[in-house]
């Protein structure tokens, strides 16, 4: 294994670690590799990209993992929620895992309407190009 010369990357690589310890404990996780699906609304094509497929205690999801120190925006985490959810297989759900922190988050209660906003952001961002 390669020694991580920065310290600042080095605390970083830590941290992830120690989160992800804290959050796999105790779980029974089988993992592969998900495919990357797209995304189409009013023309514009989006790439979804989930690093994951994991079955965590028998129920399976989808899963983005994030590794930065700041904390994901609430309005971000919905977004990416949205997205992954939308590209799932049935009965598949869609999830973060916020490395750092050592969480799942997932998608409790989604806005009704989110359906609606990211369809009219597709298109105002498609009449653009």
């Amino acid at each position: 294994m390669q020694e991580v010369k920065a310290s600042g990357k080095q605390a970083s690589y830590e941290a992830c670690r120690d989160g992800l310890i804290r959050w796999a404990r105790n779980k029974t996780i089988t993992a592969s590799r998900a495919p990357n699906k797209i995304w189409e609304a009013a023309g514009l094509e989006v790439k979804v990209n989930p690093e994951l497929r994991l079955t965590i205690d028998q129920k399976k999801y989808v899963v983005k993992l994030y590794f930065k120190a700041p904390e994901l925006t609430a309005a971000r985490q919905e977004n990416m929620l949205f997205l992954l959810s939308e590209t799932a297989p049935q009965g598949v759900e869609a999830a973060i895992l916020d490395v750092r922190r050592g969480e799942l988050v997932t998608a409790q209660e989604q806005d009704p309407n989110l359906d609606a906003l990211m369809i009219s952001d597709a298109a105002a961002f498609a009449a653009l190009l």
